[in-house]
């Protein structure tokens, strides 16, 4: 399990708790299965770029901040300018993460 999928997981839980959400109400807000949204949470199953955006807007926080990026810079003008830049802030991270020992 790399740091990023550790800080998506601990990141989605939070917002989800926070929101007041159960984890069912993510999964039909997102078209996933619940135990697709449980394996994210524990960071046991991958999440797609898709399903990240997904998840983003279903609980009303900013993508970055799920990835553990928000706090200016670079990342934060991405996500500012729009999807499409977006997504290849998300591309990057998940390399980045990949590369991680």
């Amino acid at each position: 399990m790399t740091a990023l999928a550790k800080t998506i997981a601990a990141n989605l839980h939070a917002a989800r708790i926070g929101a007041g959400l159960a984890q069912r109400a993510v999964a039909d807000r997102v078209g996933a299965s619940c135990a697709a949204v449980s394996n994210w949470e524990r960071a046991t199953g991958e999440i797609s770029a898709a399903n990240l955006l997904a998840v983003s807007d279903a609980l009303g926080v900013p993508l970055l901040w799920l990835l553990g990026r928000e706090g200016g810079g670079d990342d934060d003008a991405a996500y500012r300018a729009g999807w499409d830049d977006c997504d290849a802030v998300v591309t990057r991270a998940l390399k980045d993460a990949r590369a991680e020992p």
